[in-house]
């Protein structure tokens, strides 16, 4: 057992008992897995978000990444691992990521793969809140504490006529 069986190129044939022309991987997978950085992803919105914009484009990426590609249960698994990693609790979320045997090549969840080989991708956005995001309280949409007082402006007395039963009101 073990025996490489080959042909000598030199005009001799046999049995070569041999294995230093034989290159094997070291460990049984050739990607190479590292553990999770423990570090926030800094990045910079084109479109300065609000808190809001940023939570629905997360909850639109993480509903539909599975249609697309992958298994659901990774892709689960990488979102509660996002939102461990987010909360700076990395040990939750490298268990997380060993449980469901997702292996991370670059040590951020950018770029994963499953133990099958199925290559998972999740945006920077997923994974922690950009350095211009916009703070939801100074938003114009957004009601005030306290109001400006109006001035009161003339009284118009205005007439409607309704066209069903030509009615002034």
């Amino acid at each position: 057992m073990g025996g490489c069986i080959g042909i000598n190129r030199r005009g001799r044939s046999g049995i070569d008992n041999s294995s230093e022309n034989v290159s094997r991987p070291t460990s049984g997978s050739t990607r190479k897995n590292h553990l999770l950085c423990h570090e926030t992803i800094r990045w910079r919105s084109d479109v300065p978000l609000t808190e809001g914009q940023l939570r629905s484009k997360r909850d639109e990426f993480w509903e539909t990444a599975p249609a697309f590609e992958g298994r659901k249960e990774i892709w689960d698994a990488l979102r509660a691992a996002a939102v461990a990693a987010e909360s700076l609790d990395f040990q939750l979320a490298q268990a997380i990521l060993d449980g469901a045997c997702i292996s991370v090549p670059n040590g951020f969840l950018t770029e994963c793969y499953d133990e099958l080989g199925t290559r998972y991708q999740v945006p920077v956005y997923c994974l922690s809140y950009p350095i211009n995001i916009v703070k939801e309280d100074s938003g114009r949409d957004s009601p005030a504490d306290t109001s400006e007082p109006v001035e009161g402006g003339t009284e118009i007395i205005l007439k409607l006529r309704l066209s069903s039963t030509c009615q002034d009101i």
